[in-house]
This record gives structure tokens, C-alpha cells and sequence, in this order.
């Protein structure tokens, strides 16, 4: 019913044992100070990276476009977003230790289970941006305001005259606001 484990394949499964152990240590060495694979920070991906090579592909990338102008067209209109002068900020560090801490953190078991999550699902850390663009939203928030326009009947020389109503239309500011946010990471 069982077979007999021979002494001649000792040294086979013995060498695949230690090939497997070299193989894990060897990949557990390679990332000690480096993203694994499916870490985003916005549409950045941080995989096989250090610490200070993700801080700075994310300032880069966040210099680069609060540079830009964000245009859009509302009916005939083209407005913009000036990011330059919205003193665009990321808060402090906090989110590249974030980003670092899966599968970085816990015993082998959960190590693995983490990385192995992160391949199948990709985590997207999402760090606070602190934008000063009020001034530009309220100047947007004119340009776009239509009133509400409510239907009314009178009466005018024995004749009823009636108005039709009108949608009302407003900028969602705290929309436009994320969209910004979104943009710049």
C-alpha cells in the first residue's frame, strides 16, 4: 500500500529542499529595503523600489503636473485650474511608510500572504494633498451658477401667463477639488 522511501532519493529531495529554501531567503533578501510588485501611489507603481526612489519619482511626478493647467469646457465656456499656484502639497512621509509596510511586516506566513495579495490585487495608497485652489473654485463657481428657475402662473389683463421652470446648475467643488488631487498623483 505505501512504498518504501528510498535512501538513493534522499539526496534529490534533500538538494530541492534546500534549492526552495535559498529561493525564498534569496527573494526575502532582494526586497528587505524594496517595494514588492503591486504597490501604487496613484498611477505611480513602486515595485522594486527603495524608499527614497519612491519619494522621488512621486515629487518628480507632482512638480511635473502642478506645473499644468487643468482645462475644461462647460457649455461654450473653456475654464481652467491653474496648479501653480495652488500650492500643492503631499503630507509628510507617512505615506511611503504605508506603502512599504505590506509585506514588510508580520511573520513569513503573513509576509507571503501579503505579497501574494498584492500580486493579484494591487494596493493604491492614497496620500493627503493639501491644495489652496479656493479662490479659483469661487471664480469657476460664477462662471457655472445658473438659479433655479421656478414656474410661476399670473394674471395680466384677465389672461393667466405662465413660465416654465429651469433647472438650476452649481460646480460641485469638492468634486473638482478630488479630480485635481487625482490628476496630480
Amino acid at each position: 500500500m505505501f512504498r518504501k522511501f528510498s535512501v538513493k532519493k534522499l539526496p534529490t529531495v534533500l538538494l530541492i529542499t534546500i534549492l526552495f529554501v535559498a529561493t525564498i531567503a534569496s527573494y526575502e533578501a532582494f526586497f528587505e529595503d524594496k517595494f514588492y510588485p503591486g504597490v501604487f501611489i496613484g498611477d505611480s507603481g513602486l515595485a522594486m523600489m527603495t524608499k527614497a526612489q519612491a519619494q522621488q519619482l512621486i515629487n518628480r511626478k507632482l512638480n511635473q503636473r502642478v506645473s499644468n493647467k487643468l482645462k475644461f469646457t462647460y457649455q461654450t465656456q473653456t475654464l481652467t485650474l491653474d496648479l501653480a499656484t495652488s500650492s500643492a502639497k503631499i503630507s509628510e512621509r507617512q505615506y511611503i511608510k504605508d506603502a512599504f509596510e505590506p509585506g514588510h511586516t508580520g511573520d513569513l506566513i503573513k509576509r507571503f500572504d501579503d505579497q501574494l495579495r498584492m500580486l493579484l490585487k494591487p494596493i493604491d495608497i492614497k496620500p493627503q494633498v493639501s491644495l489652496d485652489i479656493t479662490s479659483q473654485l469661487l471664480a469657476i463657481s460664477k462662471a457655472v451658477y445658473k438659479p433655479v428657475k421656478k414656474a410661476t402662473i399670473t394674471l395680466k389683463n384677465q389672461e393667466m401667463v405662465t413660465t416654465e421652470s429651469g433647472l438650476g446648475e452649481e460646480l460641485d467643488q469638492n468634486k473638482l477639488t478630488a479630480l485635481a488631487v487625482d490628476y496630480l498623483l
